[in-house]
Formats: C-alpha cells, sequence, structure tokens
C-alpha cells in the first residue's frame, strides 16, 4: 500500500534547496528508501539545526522557534530508522561530545 501512495504522487525532491536536494538525492540512491521519507529526515535535521538560531513571525504578531514537527507513516523495511541515523548522526556526535566535555558553569555554581 505505501509503495502505490509513492508511486501516485512523487515528492518534489527538485524543490527542494541544491544541497539538501543531493543529500536527498544521495540517501534514497544508497537506501532505495522513499524520496518523501529521505527528505522528511533531512528537512527534520535541517529543522533542529536551525531553531535556536532562528525565529518566525506569523501574521497574528506571534513569534517562534524555526521548527518543523514530522511524523513519519511507512511500513517496517523501508528504511526510517536507517535515514534518521543518516541525517541526525552528527546532532548524536555533538550531544556525546557536549555530554562528556567538564560543564565549567555547573562545576562553577555547585562548588
Amino acid at each position: 500500500m505505501t509503495n502505490q501512495i509513492y508511486a501516485q504522487s512523487p515528492f518534489p525532491v527538485w524543490a527542494l534547496p541544491p544541497k539538501m536536494r543531493a543529500a536527498v538525492e544521495e540517501a534514497t540512491l544508497v537506501t532505495q528508501a522513499p524520496p518523501a521519507l529521505a527528505a522528511s529526515s533531512a528537512l527534520a535535521a535541517a529543522s533542529l539545526a536551525v531553531q535556536t538560531k532562528f525565529d518566525v513571525k506569523r501574521l497574528s504578531g506571534l513569534v517562534s522557534p524555526c521548527s518543523l514537527f514530522f511524523i513519519s507513516f511507512a511500513e517496517s523495511g523501508e528504511r526510517k530508522t536507517t535515514l534518521d541515523q543518516m541525517f541526525f548522526d552528527s546532532f548524536r556526535q555533538f550531544e556525546e561530545a557536549v555530554s562528556k566535555a567538564p560543564n565549567t558553569e555547573t562545576a562553577e555554581v555547585t562548588s
């Protein structure tokens, strides 16, 4: 069923920024995952990368972080985890490095 949906309405990979499009195309080629699934992982990673740096001002004057929320529906074996690992590995490495580094601010407050 899932593959029929992708065949009927292909994701517009061409509309992504060039570097993101290249990453999505490569991820699709390597994993054989549907382009829409690869693009959702790429867009989620891009959102995470900028959400603390940029805000969005909406028409009503409300300001909020530049955040996107994704829910991926795909059958087992369609490479959801593989794609997330590809696009989020740098974030995990960063978090691991930060968690292992001594926190001088915390050390000063607690001593």
